[in-house]
């Protein structure tokens, strides 16, 4: 995903003189093309680990769930910081479609501090749950459901972090990019595409946020 990212700046097609974002010779949607089936390939890992999340627990007789103390208020503020993940980068986008140089860098700054701030409130939620239950042998969770259900939290929350993590590549991209001034009204295609990874990101932990809150 990062080589989208990554392209040479807008040039001309010597053909018909209009304007072209990515390399000359390439499609001008190829790489938001390519990000897209990226997130269509994510889509099915995560829809997997929902379904295998539900197969285990509608049977459950037993589950303690995640009813721990602190660990609703910290996946419920983990939600609140990534939909703030999701507005702030759209306003960065809009800044920069708008010729706003200058918000464009602003906005993914706090952007990217949102991000820090949730990867911390997830490990400060793991904590939690590691306090209250520990890290779990195989034989354990295998046989205990209400070993079963914190084994799940970090398959579910851990899968998830470690894209989140991942996006900090095209997020980091993109900020020193724009510190560079090297997008403009005409050309922010990866401002675009890095704000749509972002976007993807809420949308699957407001799904994980939901199953856990209510499991």
């Amino acid at each position: 995903m990062v080589v989208f990212f990554l392209q040479p700046p807008s040039g001309r097609d010597p053909d018909d003189g209009s304007p072209r974002r990515g390399p000359t010779g390439t499609p001008p949607d190829a790489s938001t093309l390519g990000v897209k089936l990226f997130l269509a390939s994510l889509s099915m890992l995560f829809i997997a680990s929902m379904i295998g999340y539900v197969w285990v627990r509608v049977p459950a007789r037993e589950w303690t769930g995640y009813h721990h103390d602190g660990m609703h208020v910290g996946v419920i503020v983990s939600t609140l910081l990534l939909i703030a993940c999701s507005v702030t980068h759209h306003r960065a986008l809009t800044a920069i479609r708008g010729g706003d140089a200058r918000g464009l860098l602003r906005w993914t700054i706090v952007t990217y501090a949102l991000a820090l701030g949730f990867l911390v409130n997830q490990a400060w939620t793991w904590k939690l749950l590691v306090d209250a239950k520990g890290w779990l042998s195989t034989e354990e969770w295998k046989t205990d459901p209400n070993a079963l259900s914190a084994f799940l939290f970090y398959v579910l929350t851990g899968l998830h972090a470690a894209h989140v993590v991942g996006g900090f590549v095209p997020l980091s991209i993109v900020a020193v990019k724009a510190a560079r001034g090297r997008y403009d009204q005409a050309d922010h295609k990866g401002v675009h595409e890095s704000a749509l990874y972002w976007h993807f990101l809420d949308a699957v932990w407001i799904v994980i946020a939901l199953a856990l809150l209510i499991g």
